[in-house]
């Protein structure tokens, strides 16, 4: 069964790092020169075919590719939303859940995930990475949006509250903001070689949600109110070697 989540009014702007919160720009503006910056340093100029998973409507993708015209990439696009798929930039378009790719084994030489794993219970967030790894030949690059191992049960406690239906906008039935030591744990049981890149903490987790919902004054008061404490999210990236 596919996984589909609507995105949120404002999520094609706030995809592209042109939120007005500083959590908005923190957590996806800078995502674009990291992953070039990845790649540059991992990959010679060339031609390679590229995956970009839970890839919406291609607003990452599209900025990503922005900053490496020197490769020439056959892009796949994967996600489980059809509507967004049919406007994605990519060469083609795969209409698959992220944990079960319908791709072939070592049929990918660069896989992008951004933010695709924790929109999925832990368990399946292993699957990924595993399928990942069965998939690609040379590289992958992740980055995650998770909690801070020191106060992850925060994290966790609020935003199973936060997604439970309160805001309605918001309500998920699979998610996880796992750790990036769970992750690595993961890689680890997995063998996959693995560099972590990035890992800080940003600010304001509530804020995105308001901006990228336009939610009323009413869900954005029971947004704060349920973060309060634990209005955070930890952001991390890895460079993923096969």
């Amino acid at each position: 069964m596919l996984n589909i989540k609507e995105q949120g009014v404002n999520a094609e702007t706030v995809f592209h790092g042109e939120a007005l919160s500083e959590a908005g720009r923190l957590i996806y503006k800078e995502s674009a020169p990291i992953f070039a910056q990845a790649i540059r340093s991992n990959l010679k100029a060339g031609e390679y075919v590229l995956a970009d998973l839970g890839s919406s409507k291609g607003e990452f993708l599209e900025d990503f590719l922005s900053l490496l015209p020197e490769y020439t990439f056959n892009t796949i696009a994967v996600d489980v939303n059809v509507r967004d798929l049919e406007v994605n930039i990519a060469h083609e378009k795969v209409l698959s859940n992220i944990s079960q790719l319908a791709l072939a084994n070592k049929s990918i030489d660069v896989t992008l995930a951004r933010y695709a794993l924790a929109w999925n219970d832990l368990e399946t967030q292993k699957e990924i990475l595993k399928e990942i790894k069965r998939t690609t030949k040379h590289l992958a690059i992740i980055q995650h949006q998770g909690a801070n191992s020191a106060h992850a049960e925060g994290l966790q406690a609020r935003s199973r509250q936060l997604f439970g239906g309160i805001v309605p906008q918001l309500q998920r039935d699979k998610f996880f903001f796992s750790t990036p030591e769970q992750l690595e744990h993961f890689m680890k049981e997995l063998d996959i070689s693995f560099e972590r890149i990035q890992e800080r903490d940003v600010p304001g987790l509530s804020n995105l949600f308001i901006e990228k919902y336009n939610l009323s004054e009413v869900d954005a008061h029971n947004t704060q109110a349920i973060l309060s404490g634990a209005d955070y999210v930890t952001q991390a990236a890895w460079i993923l070697k096969f």
